[in-house]
């Protein structure tokens, strides 16, 4: 065999054989538009994004504490006890007689008859125009005369005033002598007697004992 021959033959085979590789090649490549689909189905879509979770409720408030009891109030002091009241002055004179209305005369020393039924300080009556009245229960029931003890001055009368029939009068204690009566007076309601000699003169009543009192008549 020539070259030439040769040479076309080698040449035939050659592009025999790249026309086999690119058939070959034409059966294990896919097209074009196959490929770009199959790279798609390859790559996975994007999953759906997840939706925001529910936002949690707002916690209940705490109820307010209960407030505090007032404290108890303190209790109040003890008040103060009276101061002692001062003592009563001592009496004027007994000769001093005109002066207060509602003064008192005190006995003193040279009175003989001394304190008589509970009487040493008297409600003095001695001024002029100055009642000279000892009132006592109109009804039943015992109660003190009003004033029990009195003074006045010799020539003055004392007039005594009340049931006499339920508390009869008559003289109890003193000097004798004087216009009370002994014997005791139940009747009427109102007597006077007029007192002429200085002293003590006591009175009372017949039922009750504790119904007393007594004149002190001063020169």
């Amino acid at each position: 065999m020539d070259r030439a021959t040769r040479l076309t033959l080698a040449t035939t085979l050659t592009m025999g054989a790249m026309l086999v590789g690119v058939a070959c090649s034409s059966e294990d490549a896919p097209a074009t538009g196959d490929a770009d689909a199959s790279a798609e189905a390859s790559s996975g879509t994007s999953g759906t994004s997840g939706t925001s979770g529910t936002s949690g409720t707002s916690g209940t408030s705490g109820t307010s504490g209960t407030s505090g009891t007032s404290g108890t109030s303190g209790t109040s002091g003890t008040s103060g006890t009276s101061g002692t009241s001062g003592t009563s002055g001592d009496a004027g004179p007994r000769d001093a007689g005109d002066a207060g209305l509602d003064a008192t005369v005190d006995l003193d020393a040279s009175d003989d008859a001394g304190i008589v039924n509970g009487c040493g300080r008297f409600l003095n009556r001695t001024a002029p125009g100055a009642p000279r009245t000892v009132t006592f229960p109109n009804g039943v029931a015992p109660q003190q005369y009003s004033p029990p003890c009195i003074a006045v001055k010799v020539g003055q009368s004392v007039a005594f005033a009340g049931n006499f029939s339920a508390h009869p009068l008559l003289a109890k204690g003193g000097n004798a002598g004087g216009p009370l009566p002994v014997v005791a007076e139940d009747t009427g309601s109102a007597h006077g007697y007029t007192f002429t000699t200085a002293g003590t003169f006591g009175f009372g009543c017949a039922n009750h004992a504790a119904m007393q009192g007594a004149v002190l008549v001063t020169p």
